[in-house]
């Protein structure tokens, strides 16, 4: 049995949507992977990226287009394991 915790993520308007997708797609995972608390405690990691361009399409379909540029997908054991994740210091100067 695992948790599935999944964070809606919305870039900074002041972000370009390229920056953003490279960013969260490398220097991001590299970070989370080099904590430890991360490491031990997760057992799955899923990134969802969304653009523009899949907006728009979505859109032109009549699909309801959320307003936010990916999904975080992270699988724990129990909420104890994502809370003691979320409340490490180290985790939360880095992320």
């Amino acid at each position: 049995k695992y948790i599935k915790v999944s964070l809606m993520l919305k870039k900074r308007d002041e972000v370009t949507d390229e920056f953003f997708h490279q960013y969260w797609r490398g220097n991001h995972v590299d970070l989370a992977m080099a904590n430890q608390k991360f490491m031990e405690k997760v057992v799955r990691y899923n990134q969802w990226h969304t653009s523009p361009d899949l907006k728009k399409q979505a859109a032109a379909f009549g699909i309801p287009v959320p307003d936010y540029d990916g999904i975080a997908e992270v699988w724990v054991k129990s909420i104890e394991d994502w809370v003691e994740i979320v409340s490490d210091p180290a985790f939360i100067e880095t992320i």
